[in-house]
């Protein structure tokens, strides 16, 4: 007890009754009184108070301020055979202690009662709940909700065997009796319901159960029930259970008439009534009625697989992606991942990704020690919030200590945002890269989302590694309390095949070279404009246009038509293109930080036509090629890639020179031994050297 003197009265002459009962068919009742910091009104109540109607009775002040070491207390004191958890503001139907005595003895000691009947009132919110036993309700239910409530009563050695966890709110998580009960199953402990028995359970402002709706992350601290040997052991009966079985669970109108037909708990409620008038008698008919099987639990069965593939690994980083499918964001953090990798050979990497895809197209590429795991395929039909709970879980049971490396995505930010706060016991790396941009009254404007993101979350973050200073001075000016939190580290970029054959060459192919995404972002619909002025003023220049669609849709009719467009189709990495064909690359986009694409082709001797946009002008510059300015007006955006096309085919411009210059700033800017050095420095690692070059192996070997 702390703080309900106001309801003290009423919870004990539902006690008292109870005790009465229990009592007059021979069995003793003992009650052990818990002050927990008690408020003056509450002492002073208790210290008045009249115990006669128990067999015997202690009271014990703590000095806890936690629920759960409180109980621990309490029943470390009580003297019972059986003992059954109480709360100071609610009350009990006066058949229960002996209708769970009678349950339990027949049961047997791994047996958990609970009371059938949930009656919530108060706060103009009265619900009458039925629970059900574990022959009903599955363990893969624990998973994704608690099916009961904290009164249970089970025979004194299951709190010999299983303790209440400290959980107090400041740490984020709730549900100390959650948590409990998940330890008790993982146990090998049932529940079983002691039927035409009732809990009135009160709700009002300022409870517990209210405080850990608004201050915590509405979870509980992490149970040996969600490690995956163990919840496999745990839930595999019930698993196949539901695999072949479906068991309705009875309607809401079924559960309404059976209560309301019940004459002893219609008598049972009367009977709390008269010490609680707030209890609705009258209304009854009128309260919504449930029971604890409503909630689905599909989630649990697909926590479950995940279990099952995961077995008895153990990963020193988690890295959160929306997919793995070819991209500039996606390619950096497989670098830096290998490069981990490298560094350090014992690190083990599960990676978790959260959005729709049909093929991982570059889960190859992952580090030798890596397991994917589709997490939004395993959870198809279940509410989003489970899949990020699934994560929070995969972390603390597979991952403690880990690293957790995520980028902007839905699934990342969403999960960060509700569970960063409890991720303490790990390292938090995000991957920065730009922001979109979209046109307004005439205007480039920055959708801010992830800065916001930033803004609000960026103090639960250890590091924010960027591709380009330009971004980091971006966000820095802005944010100045994260600036030391910030690191650019230029992507490594390798040249491939040898010498490169643009170091010498001074001939023309008339044809560019555009490899991309087909999406928005990447401007595809400029190539139209382009290829018509093409046809006009350099007509004997093609484009050939490598890439496709990720993110949103493209419709590749827009092309037909346009004889200097040519359509080559998807492509899996820069070094399957024929670069060697063209004179330079061309590259259109809204908005980037770095494009790894940029880099690519420079690595390989192509000049590069590209916007002033991100961190682009560090690399693209007259002497390594041509930048565009990023004007919002498209037919002024056009006509500056047609200025920098035409110089190249005019004779006016040294390709020779370009091509050098290109490979050359690479080759001192982007190397691999710099970035390895980097990396190393950022996550506080040796270096051994040069690594190979695990992105660009076709076949990678995966956990």
């Amino acid at each position: 007890m702390h703080n309900e003197a106001n309801y003290l009265r009423r919870t004990f002459l539902s006690l008292e009754e109870a005790a009465r009962y229990t009592r007059s068919q021979g069995i003793s009742v003992e009650l052990v009184v818990v002050l927990d910091r008690a408020s003056a009104a509450t002492r002073a109540w208790i210290d008045g108070y009249d115990f006669s109607a128990f067999d015997a009775f202690q009271i014990i002040e703590t000095d806890n301020g936690s629920l759960g070491p409180s109980r621990n207390d309490g029943i470390r004191i009580a003297r019972g055979e059986y003992i059954a958890t109480a709360d100071g503001d609610d009350l009990i139907s006066y058949n229960i202690y002996l209708e769970c005595y009678e349950k339990a003895r027949s049961e047997g000691p791994k047996a958990i009662i609970v009371q059938e009947y949930y009656y919530g009132f108060g706060d103009n919110r009265d619900h009458i709940w039925r629970y059900f036993g574990s022959d009903k309700v599955l363990n893969l239910a624990f998973f994704v909700y608690h099916p009961y409530v904290s009164r249970i009563f089970a025979h004194a050695s299951l709190f010999e065997r299983v303790r209440y966890a400290d959980v107090r709110l400041t740490s984020g998580f709730a549900y100390e009796d959650w948590h409990f009960n998940c330890e008790a199953i993982r146990a090998g402990y049932n529940f079983v319901v002691a039927e035409n028995t009732l809990l009135f359970y009160r709700l009002r402002p300022g409870s517990l159960m209210q405080k850990a709706l608004s201050l915590s992350v509405q979870q509980i601290p992490h149970s040996q029930y969600f490690e995956p040997s163990t919840f496999i052991k745990t839930c595999a009966a019930d698993y196949e259970r539901l695999r072949q079985e479906h068991t309705p669970a009875p309607s809401r109108e079924e559960i309404k008439a059976a209560f309301l037909g019940n004459g002893i708990c219609r008598e049972l409620v009367m009977a709390a009534h008269r010490p609680e008038p707030t209890i609705g008698v009258a209304n009854m008919a009128y309260v919504i009625f449930g029971s604890n099987l409503e909630e689905r639990i599909d989630a649990g069965a697909a926590y479950f697989r995940a279990c099952e593939q995961i077995g008895r690994q153990r990963f020193t980083d988690v890295v959160l992606l929306p997919f793995l499918k070819v991209g500039g964001s996606e390619k950096y953090i497989l670098e830096t991942l290998n490069a981990l990798a490298d560094l350090d050979p014992n690190r083990r990497f599960l990676v978790l990704t959260g959005e729709l895809c049909e093929e991982h197209s570059w889960a190859c590429k992952l580090p030798k020690h890596a397991m994917l795991l589709d997490l939004r395929a395993l959870f198809e039909g279940s509410p989003l919030e489970l899949l990020d709970v699934a994560t929070l879980r995969l972390i603390q049971a597979v991952a403690p200590g880990a690293h957790v490396h995520f980028k902007d995505s839905p699934y990342a930010l969403r999960f960060f945002r509700r569970f960063g706060g409890v991720l303490e016991e790990n390292r938090c790396i995000f991957y920065r890269f730009c922001d979109p941009v979209v046109k307004y009254e005439g205007l480039w404007v920055t959708l801010g989302s992830t800065f916001g993101f930033l803004s609000e979350c960026g103090h639960r973050i250890d590091l924010i590694i960027t591709d380009t200073d330009a971004t980091r001075e971006q966000d820095v000016g802005k944010l100045d309390s994260l600036a030391s939190k910030y690191h650019a580290v230029p992507l490594v970029t390798r040249a491939r095949g040898g010498e490169n054959p643009y170091r010498t060459e001074t001939s023309r192919r008339n044809r560019l070279l555009w490899a991309s995404r087909l999406d928005g972002q990447k401007r595809p619909d400029l190539l139209v404009e382009i290829g018509r002025r093409l046809a006009l003023r350099c007509p004997s220049a093609i484009i050939d246009v490598f890439g496709s669609p990720v993110l949103e849709r493209f419709d590749l009719e827009h092309f037909s038509g346009l004889p200097n467009i040519s359509y080559k189709g998807a492509y899996s990495e820069f070094e399957a293109l024929p670069y060697q064909d063209y004179d330079a690359f061309l590259y259109t986009s809204a908005f980037d930080g770095l494009p790894n694409v940029i880099l690519e082709a420079m690595s390989h001797g192509l000049p590069v036509i590209a916007p002033d946009v991100g961190g682009i002008s560090q690399v693209v510059t007259p002497a390594t090629g041509f930048l565009v300015g990023n004007d919002p007006d498209d037919e002024t955006l056009v006509e500056g890639y047609m200025n920098a096309i035409c110089r190249i085919y005019d004779g006016t411009v040294d390709l020779a020179s370009l091509r050098e210059a290109s490979v050359r700033l690479v080759e001192e800017r982007h190397s691999e031994k710099a970035f390895m050095r980097q990396v190393a420095l950022i996550f506080g690692l040796h270096t051994q050297g040069e690594r190979p070059s695990h992105i660009h192996a076709n076949s990678a070997e995966r956990l």
